[in-house]
């Protein structure tokens, strides 16, 4: 083999293995990138699912409070919202396996302590539901229940109270990884959600109203008109 074809063989070889090592690095380099991704995808879900839980929470435990203000004692209506919590305290709990996907473990102690601390006064609160409603006593003994149960009723509705005080700062914790502020709950009202500030909807609603009253003037006492 002459010098010119040793040197182009060497110079092949070379290109081959540059080649071979460049393929691999492209590709740990691409797979730790990939990897890096699908971390922040499963941050960001366990998040958006944490918080949405919390948020949810948060309205429907202002409403029951806010109840039982009103009707003392253990009304249906409010019972009915308090399961409403469990319920997103159950879905917390059958994606509790997604929680680990949240990097920060502090943040993940905080939520989960949480979501414990605030279903014992809820699963307090139905026992003693359906203590009071399985029972066969009459009105009066009923009624001697209650009363009995006041101290401890009071007692859980503070639990959840001063539990609930917590789920902003939660919410502000999990908002800038799951990318939600976690506002759409807080807009919502019986008549739904309104339009935003100053948007298109609610700049057209109005000026077609203006024109509307401009064109339609009002008549006021127009049963009388033909009176006089």
């Amino acid at each position: 083999m002459t010098g010119l074809a040793q040197l182009h063989f060497d110079q092949l070889h070379l290109d081959v293995v540059m080649s071979a090592v460049l393929a691999s690095a492209g590709g740990f380099v691409a797979s730790r990138v990939n990897a890096a991704f699908e971390l922040r995808r499963k941050q960001a879900s366990a998040a958006l699912i944490c918080g949405e839980v919390l948020s949810a929470m948060q309205r429907i435990i202002r409403l029951a409070i806010k109840r039982h203000a009103e009707t003392p004692g253990l009304c249906p209506v409010t019972i009915r919202l308090l399961h409403a919590a469990r319920r997103e305290i159950n879905l917390y709990e059958r994606n509790r396996e997604q929680m680990f996907s949240l990097l920060d473990p502090d943040l993940r102690a905080r939520a989960h302590t949480f979501m414990v601390r605030i279903s014992i006064p809820l699963d307090h609160l139905f026992e003693d539901y359906q203590r009071v409603n399985t029972t066969s006593a009459s009105d009066e003994e009923q009624s001697a229940m209650l009363a009995h149960m006041k101290p401890h009723l009071e007692d859980a509705f503070s639990s959840l109270h001063e539990n609930s005080l917590e789920i902003p700062d939660l919410l502000k914790s999990l908002g800038p990884l799951a990318k939600d502020k976690f506002e759409g709950y807080s807009r919502i009202d019986v008549k739904g959600v309104p339009a935003p500030k100053g948007s298109f909807l609610r700049r057209i609603t109005k000026r077609v109203t203006s024109k509307r009253d401009r064109e339609s003037p009002v008549v006021l006492n127009a049963g009388n008109t033909g009176g006089e």
